[in-house]
């Protein structure tokens, strides 16, 4: 496992997810089937929330989804849930599962719900046969035999055969008041829900509090006094987790946060009521969204429309992936992979038979065109999850990997530096070798919008926002495109070296501390040499160079290295790591050492192997002690130490669990056998450690000159432990003259439970990525040991181009044609070359090699990606089988609620909320366009035509159908917009435009009756010109084929004529950007306007959104210091006062408040400097 081990005898309960659902297949092309890989899953939120999406979609594509969590207990309640929703989705069935899916505590009719089901999966899940031939075994899969035994004892305990669940209720609101008390605490307000609201999260604002004190109150989540009273019984499936049978749910949970809030709270088309006007309204919306994923779910499990598949693993998501990995790159049908299912235990994965390429059913997905991983790299490190799950992505354009994260401000003020800065790898070297590239490093626009983290921030005590991180495979436009790359060995260990001195920064001068949270808390550690080795053993795959020298330099720079003081005590673990991947011979022969004259361990054994295991046993009575010491949930980093002669190593990469230890085959050649107490930190078990050592190290020297030892390392061992354990902060150390406690076997240690398996370790070969087809060679020049830039070259093969090339005088033209892609040709000859990363393509160098008949192009390595016209700002990619817009999500407009139209005018402050949103989001950005002496951005101009309309849409219309004439001042109007509403873009927390574009084109002008009708349309309807420069228009001409292909509801012809002539077909002013293949189909509500019909043959439909900065952008997230000043609590920004009876934003710049006019006059001096700047 690539990940440090931690102390973790009890760990908090995450059965509720914490951020709103959103949709696994949103960046999928809508017909293309999905194969989707969770990793910390979580609740069932987004999977129902994706099946739900998916049925307003007409096409039957399958959902093949794979989830993987560490707690089984979370596991257990999906499927319980799942399976209740599949047999019915009637109203009493939707109101149990919703109290078991959110309540502590519940009424008995809800109980009897839980006891009736659980009992049945019992039953079923006696034999993988008898899950399979079940009902619920046509889509609910298991991934190991061991998880459905884990899930099962889960189910058997929600029975709760000994404890009576109405007298556990005292006892379990006791152990909430607490746990609120100690972790919360009085008058404290939590507001996390709030980012749940979206665009509304400041309308949610005080009510996100008194919900979350109301949930931890009573355990309950609805606020009708009738449902708290009847909540008279402890919801199991809430009580137990794999930390125990007690009340153990992470303090931060309320159901809340899992739903879209801004639905509740702004007046929608299909709820006359809205938006709602108290808590309860709002759960009713809560409780509206979730009865509509409940029915989706039940449509989709009990019909015929596309594959349903929904696959559980039990277990850690880095060996997870490390264990399909194995079982995609082996020859043969071994299930076995030697992974470690969990960081404690001893259990390795076995997959179950479907798994074999022999099997006569449909064999699971080993490799994923969406992989989720939520933000485990904050918890396990982002190298540790790229490493091991972008080797599953496929190929293929479409396909995306998810890493988000949580961010903390630079200054705890407004700058933010994204967590793709902090890796400890240069994006480009990541890139050459995984194949992967973040997608705000090609893009400087993303349509998820941050505003509402932005607001949501100012009402907290830190500024805090969430990133969104989105990869891509680094050359979409070929299917099975891949890079090998070259530099000398030299170069290449200094990069890597370079990388060994961030990975382990913490290990030199200074460094002890350096991984410090704000508040004093100590940042976990991500990695070992085991995650070094990691990223080597896919590099080799790469690299075409001398890959023995490479390692060479690596090694020698480590052992000169002073700067890292501590790290050479690694050095061995470091060694045994490369041997065991094969990627160096590191590891000296046992037998080129002379044995120890007396205590030598290996006597009596008939060969040595490099590679041995040792065992180590810390007895129960130590372990107890220090689990009496204190009930911190801290996660202190474990290692195990041996000292001795050879020197003092460490090594991280080790295996615990809890049992007893059964001799198998006595010494010399001996072996064992662990027994596992299931009860693990809470049963009365002895601990077990075993690693993997050097066998050299224990030659020359009697077995009681080496001391054994487990350790806490870290500062959060230090902060909590030095107390008790002192400066050394050993847990446990003897000598392997103590042969109870600490021995040398030859393999690892199995485990009874699996001791029919074959134990398999190590790798399967050289790493393939999924898909690979054909790879291109790319030189890399390297400067202060990173990549600075690459040089490619295109191959000429045809005999007449080659003879054509050797003539002096023919031209070779190379045109940058992508941020990555570079277009040679000259006559007779044309080739695209595609760069592993983005490059700057002001800077691309051209050289000729007429002789050997090949064109060379060099590029430096873009900083920081460049939006340009030139370079195909909004990429759609077209294959046989696909076709795929890359600039945007894609979005099932009939799943998101229109607002009302035309909209409620109360008051002169209805739609602040619209134009807030658009403030917040873009505020910076426009300071930085609109400066004196800036040049003209159209980029930015597109951008601010978008807001333009939206703002008029509000303004001028009330939010009523209404129609956009997009026109240049010369040549007059060149694209219509029909737009009929405005939605709620749920995950991305925004608004889009629902309309239907029809181009104006010169073929359309030339037929006479379109002529006619264009001429009535400005008499009959009425319509908003928006005036764009001519330098606007290919930036609308490039941007439209996005909008309708993020909602098609239709399929490509054949014939299409993005499969010759590109998307968008033209950016000139004339001409049609868009295909014909949507022309007429679904125009959604345009329908409903009867004075539009005549164009309904000419439009198609598009959803029309706002492209917000990428996270990348550093600088291009506003300031929110006078915002946070006016809705922060601290008053009107004058006078300091409440609002009269609210504060009102400045109607310039919406970045103000005050409580009166009289005050808004009184400061207007001053605020007039700044305002709208």
């Amino acid at each position: 496992m690539a990940h440090p081990v931690v102390w973790l005898p009890k760990s908090f309960f995450y059965p509720i997810g914490n951020t709103p659902a959103t949709s696994l297949t949103e960046y999928l092309p809508p017909d293309v089937d999905a194969k989707i890989l969770v990793l910390g899953c979580g609740d069932p939120r987004s999977a129902l929330y994706t099946i739900h999406s998916n049925s307003k979609l007409p096409f039957d594509r399958s959902l093949d989804f794979t989830f993987c969590d560490t707690e089984p207990g979370v596991l257990a309640r999906n499927i319980l849930i799942y399976t209740l929703l599949s047999e019915s989705s009637d109203e009493e069935t939707i109101k149990n599962v919703w109290k078991i899916y959110f309540d502590v505590f519940i009424d008995k009719q809800a109980f009897d719900a839980i006891a009736s089901q659980c009992a049945k999966l019992v039953d079923l899940s006696g034999s993988l046969d008898s899950w399979n031939a079940s009902p619920y075994g046509a889509f609910i899969k298991f991934c190991t035999l061991e998880t459905m035994h884990s899930l099962r004892n889960f189910w058997e305990l929600y029975l709760s055969k000994d404890r009576s669940p109405a007298k556990m209720k005292a006892g379990v609101a006791q152990d909430m008041k607490k746990m609120y008390s100690k972790k919360v605490g009085p008058g404290k307000h939590v507001l996390t829900s709030m980012r749940s609201a979206g665009i509304m999260a400041l309308e949610l604002g005080v009510r996100s509090a008194e919900h979350f004190q109301h949930y931890w109150k009573h355990g309950v989540t609805d606020v009708n006094p009738l449902e708290v009273e009847a909540a008279t019984h402890v919801n199991t499936t809430l009580l137990y987790s794999s930390s125990g049978s007690s009340f153990n749910i992470h303090y931060g949970t309320d159901p809340m946060m899992c739903f879209h809030l801004a639905s509740a709270l702004l007046p929608l088309r299909e709820n006359p009521k809205s938006p709602a006007k108290d808590l309860g309204g709002i759960i009713a919306v809560m409780k509206s969204q979730f009865a509509d994923w409940c029915h989706s779910f039940h449509a989709r499990t009990n019909s015929s429309k596309g594959k349903l598949f929904l696959r559980f693993f039990a277990g850690n998501g880095i060996t997870f992936c490390k264990a399909l990995d194995h079982i995609r790159r082996s020859s043969n049908s071994q299930l076995e992979t030697g992974e470690y299912t969990t960081m404690w235990g001893g259990s390795t994965i076995t997959f179950v038979e479907d798994y074999k390429q022999s099997s006569q059913e449909p064999r699971p997905p080993t490799s994923f065109n969406a992989i989720e991983t939520s933000n485990l790299s904050d918890h396990l490190g982002f190298l540790n999850i790229l490493l091991t799950a972008a080797p599953l992505l496929e190929r293929k354009a479409g396909s995306m990997l998810f890493t988000h994260s949580m961010l903390q401000s630079k200054d705890g003020k407004a700058q933010y530096a994204s967590a793709l800065e902090k890796i400890e790898v240069s994006l480009p070297l990541l890139s050459l070798i995984l194949g992967i590239v973040p997608s705000g490093a090609i893009s400087e626009y993303t349509s998820q919008s941050i505003s509402h983290d932005l607001m949501s921030s100012t009402m907290g005590e830190t500024v805090q926002c969430f990133e969104f991180n989105a990869w891509r495979v680094s050359v979409p436009d070929v299917p099975g495109f891949g890079h090998s790359f070259s530099c000398s060995a030299k170069d290449l260990g200094d990069m890597l070296f370079a990388v060994y001195l961030k990975m382990f920064a913490d290990e030199g001068f200074g460094g002890f501390g350096s991984r410090v949270l704000k508040g004093g808390v100590a940042a976990l550690k991500h990695y070992i040499r085991d995650t070094l080795v990691s990223l080597l053993y896919n590099t080799k795959a790469a690299y075409t160079g001398d890959w023995d020298s490479a390692i060479g330099y690596l090694l020698d720079a480590i052992a000169a290295d002073r700067t890292l003081f501590i790290a050479m005590n690694s050095y061995q673990d470091l060694c045994r790591s490369l041997q065991e991947a094969g990627l160096f011979n590191v590891v000296p022969e046992p037998k080129a050492f002379k044995p120890a004259s007396r205590g030598y361990y290996y006597q009596g054994w008939k060969d040595i192997p490099r590679i041995v295991t040792m065992v180590l046993v810390i007895p129960r009575t130590r372990i107890q002690e220090l689990l009496d010491y204190t009930d911190n949930p801290q996660s202190p980093l474990l290692q195990c130490q041996v000292e001795g002669p050879p020197g003092h190593s460490m090594f991280s990469a080790i295996q615990g669990t809890f049992g007893t230890i059964e001799e198998t085959s006595p010494a010399p050649n001996k072996s064992v056998v662990i027994h596992e107490d299931p009860a693990g930190w809470q049963g009365k078990s002895d601990m077990i450690v075993h690693f993997l050592v050097p066998a050299w190290n224990y030659v020359e020297y009697p077995r009681d000159r080496y001391k054994v030892g487990l350790y806490m390392h870290g500062m959060n061992a230090v902060s909590n432990w030095k107390a008790k354990l002192g400066l050394t902060m050993c847990i446990y150390g003897t000598t392997l003259a103590d042969t109870e406690h600490a021995f040398i076997v030859r393999d690892r240690p199995s485990v009874a439970s699996q001791s029919g398996s074959e134990a398999v370790a190590g790798s399967v070969g050289s790493p393939r990525l999924p898909g690979i087809t054909s790879r291109s060679a790319v030189e890399v020049k390297v400067r202060e040991a990173k990549p600075a830039s690459f040089v490619m070259r295109a191959q000429v093969h045809d005999k007449a181009a080659k003879a054509t090339l050797a003539i002096k005088t023919t031209a070779v033209k190379s045109e940058a044609v992508s941020p990555y892609a570079v277009h040679v040709s000259f006559a007779r000859f044309e080739s695209t070359i595609y760069f592993p990363y983005p490059v700057d393509t002001s800077t691309l160098t051209t050289r000729i090699a007429r002789t050997s008949s090949y064109i060379e192009v060099e590029a430096r390595i873009a900083k920081a990606p460049k939006t340009s016209i030139d370079l195909n700002p909004f990429p759609i990619i077209t294959s046989e089988t696909a076709v795929s817009q890359l600039g945007m999500h894609y979005l099932a407009l009939e799943a998101l609620p229109a607002l009302r139209n035309p909209l409620p005018q109360n008051n002169k402050d209805t739609c602040g909320w619209s134009h807030r949103h658009f403030s917040v989001s873009l505020g910076a950005e426009s300071q930085i366009a609109k400066a004196p002496g800036s040049p003209t951005s159209w980029y930015w101009e597109l951008k601010d035509s978008l807001c333009n309309i939206f703002a008029r849409f509000v303004d001028f219309s009330k939010g009523a159908p209404l129609v956009f004439q997009l026109s240049e001042p010369q040549d007059g109007v060149y694209m219509i917009l029909f737009v009929s509403c405005m939605r709620i873009d749920l995950t991305a927390h925004t608004l889009v435009l629902d309309a239907c574009v029809m181009p104006i084109t010169m073929d359309l002008i030339a037929m006479r009756s379109v002529r006619d009708k264009l001429t009535a349309l400005n008499t009959t309807v009425t319509s908003v010109k928006v005036t764009t420069a001519a330098g606007e228009v290919p930036w609308w001409k490039a941007y439209i084929p996005t909008a309708v292909e993020r909602c098609r509801t239709w399929p490509h012809n054949k014939n299409c004529e993005y499969q010759t002539q590109g998307a968008p077909r033209s950016l000139e002013y004339k001409d049609d950007p868009l295909c014909s293949c949507g022309h007429g189909k679904d125009r959604g509500p345009f329908d409903e306007v009867p004075e539009w019909a005549p164009f309904k043959e000419y439009v198609v439909r598009a959803a029309i959104g706002v492209p917000f900065p990428t996270s990348l952008v550093g600088t291009l997230v506003p300031s929110l210091e006078k915002f946070k000043k006016s809705v922060g609590g601290e008053g009107c920004e004058a006078c300091g006062g409440p609002g009269k009876p609210k504060l009102m934003f400045c109607a310039k710049c919406k970045e103000v408040r005050y409580c009166s006019a009289a005050c808004q006059k009184a400061d207007w001096k001053r605020h007039k400097t700044m305002c709208g700047k």
